[in-house]
């Protein structure tokens, strides 16, 4: 384990750490071609399959930029979903930060927010990032509002930027700074 995630490790409901090639599975891969776990998702538009699965892992491990973080129930220890952390931006210290609750029974429990603020806390102080976006579909009501509880602000809007349930919806743009934690 990278001792730099020690302090991630635990909270109420979760457990996190590094993303490992033992997480790349089947179960992983039916969260990615689930309508509903990637409904809102920007990745799992084509389906997936342990290859592509293999390559998505491989491409992320060798790039120094990105982190990968396992979700795990706090009680089984089962992988529930992921975390990933991006600096896209190395000069201005942007990071693009997203995650998926891909186990459906996990949904609506908060786990987004417990997950929220370790992960970026480490991203400012690990990585000295300036800042932190992510890019929100317009329906995706209940992942404004919790980015929003993470203390993300709306920032923008793309119009018909996403092509999601047959039709072409706006993106909303948030962005976090160090002074936007919530203490």
């Amino acid at each position: 384990m990278n001792a730099e995630l020690e302090p991630l490790l635990k909270g109420k409901l979760i457990r996190l750490r590094e993303l490992e090639r033992r997480d790349l599975s089947e179960m992983y891969v039916a969260w990615l071609n689930d309508p509903e776990v990637n409904a809102h998702l920007f990745v799992g538009r084509s389906p997936a399959t342990m290859d592509s699965l293999n390559a998505y892992f491989e491409s992320n491990s060798a790039n120094r930029n990105v982190v990968m973080f396992a979700i795990l129930d706090g009680e089984s220890g089962a992988h529930i979903g992921n975390v990933r952390l991006d600096m896209y931006d190395t000069l201005s210290r942007i990071v693009d930060w997203g995650i998926m609750i891909g186990e459906k029974r996990f949904w609506g429990r908060g786990i987004a927010q417990e997950v929220a603020r370790p992960t970026l806390a480490w991203a400012f102080e690990r990585w000295s990032a300036h800042k932190i976006t992510l890019g929100v579909s317009y329906g995706n009501t209940a992942a404004i509002k919790a980015c929003e509880n993470a203390g993300f602000k709306i920032e923008g809007r793309q119009r018909s930027q996403i092509y999601e349930g047959g039709a072409y919806v706006d993106k909303i743009l948030m962005g976090l700074l160090r002074e936007d934690l919530p203490a």
